[in-house]
């Protein structure tokens, strides 16, 4: 097995479409079987977007392994970087008996591809997996702080201190207005973390690979979903929705240790959040999945991950800049900072809780 240093200098991708050409020649190499779905729009160069899937292991084997990338478009760089690790390093030989890994490369490919956190709909697909024909989640205190949160005007490259928001944290206070930012909302299209009015293609394409692969009939499912941009910076937090005494958290502590952090509990930026992907996989397989977030600290929520979403959003919400303005490029630099840190000793991290997640998960499934 390559050293860690070494192989973090060289899996992570510049771009979406070497990311995705990398990944699909790696599974090939490993064996795996490759299936592509392909995404309605194309990417910055004109480029074909897709969702690539690889598998392997029987499709008849009982218990299952699915690593996702791209949730949140510009998390992929990071996500792809650690699923074309483990092709390249072997993963797929030490694959117990009676598991099928599936790993599912950049499940949202516009948002990676355009280096935006949301879908070609313009929607968190992290707050899309909630039932539209019912009335949708409310979130009150966004409506009054809409105008804050993605203002009329912006200043690219800024980091100072925003009096509107600084403003909103007095009269509502800070964790409050955090959890408003956070949650999701379904009512503002161009806002942050809008939930969106129907399933999204990102969501659709989940859905289908669930029912190909027959996530359903599984008798246990671990899910890797690899996140970027919230806690300490380079530190894998292992985060799962279920309740503290449920058959999933306490199988997750039996994988993984007491290390594990059940969601929404831990700060104000880890607050509630509706419609997430994990109830599309509880949606077909219940307690049997154990879905945990990889959500690996990048900077500081605010001012520095919460300013490079704000001027993401200003500047396709608001700006109407073009690609070649040079507001648009630094714009989307912070972007991509603030989700994918542009420093080795990052990425040596990512790299080496990403082998210990996928390496403890495979021996929990082994176990069961």
């Amino acid at each position: 097995m390559t050293d860690v240093i070494d192989a973090a200098a060289r899996v992570f991708s510049p771009d979406y479409a070497t990311a995705r050409r990398r990944f699909v020649h790696a599974a090939a190499q490993a064996g795996g079987k490759v299936m592509a779905i392909a995404n309605p729009r194309t990417g910055p160069a004109g480029e074909l977007l897709a969702t690539d899937i690889v598998t392997f292991g029987a499709d008849n084997a009982s218990k299952a392994l699915v690593m996702v990338s791209a949730t949140h478009g510009v998390e992929g760089f990071c996500g792809s970087g650690c699923q074309l690790d483990w092709l390249e390093q072997g993963g797929p030989r030490r694959i117990p008996a009676d598991v099928q890994v599936i790993v599912v490369h950049a499940i949202n490919p516009h948002g990676f591809a355009w280096v935006r956190r949301v879908t070609e709909e313009g929607v968190d697909l992290n707050r899309n997996f909630v039932n539209f024909a019912q009335p949708l989640p409310t979130n009150r205190l966004y409506t009054q702080i809409a105008d804050d949160a993605v203002p009329e005007e912006w200043i690219p490259g800024t980091n100072e201190p925003d009096p509107a928001l600084l403003a909103a944290a007095r009269t509502h206070g800070h964790d409050p207005v955090v959890r408003a930012l956070v949650a999701g909302q379904y009512t503002h299209p161009t806002g942050l973390f809008y939930g969106g009015t129907e399933p999204t293609w990102s969501r659709r394409t989940l859905e289908t690979i669930l029912a190909n692969f027959d996530i359903g009939r599984r008798k246990v499912v671990g899910v890797i979903d690899f996140h970027t941009g919230m806690g300490q910076y380079g530190m894998g937090e292992l985060m799962i929705k279920d309740t503290a005494t449920s058959t999933a958290m306490q199988r997750a502590i039996r994988w993984w240790g007491p290390s594990v952090a059940q969601m929404g509990i831990t700060s104000a930026d880890a607050g509630p959040r509706t419609g997430l992907i994990w109830n599309g996989f509880a949606a077909v397989a219940g307690d049997r999945v154990t879905f945990a977030t990889l959500e690996y600290g990048t900077y500081l929520t605010y001012p520095t991950v919460l300013q490079a979403l704000r001027g993401d959003h200003w500047l396709h919400g608001r700006s109407g800049l073009p690609a070649t303005d040079p507001d648009y490029v630094k714009i989307k630099a912070a972007l991509k900072e603030a989700f994918f840190p542009d420093h080795p000793m990052w990425r040596e991290l990512v790299l080496f809780r990403a082998r210990q997640v996928i390496r403890m998960t495979l021996a929990g499934l082994d176990a069961e």
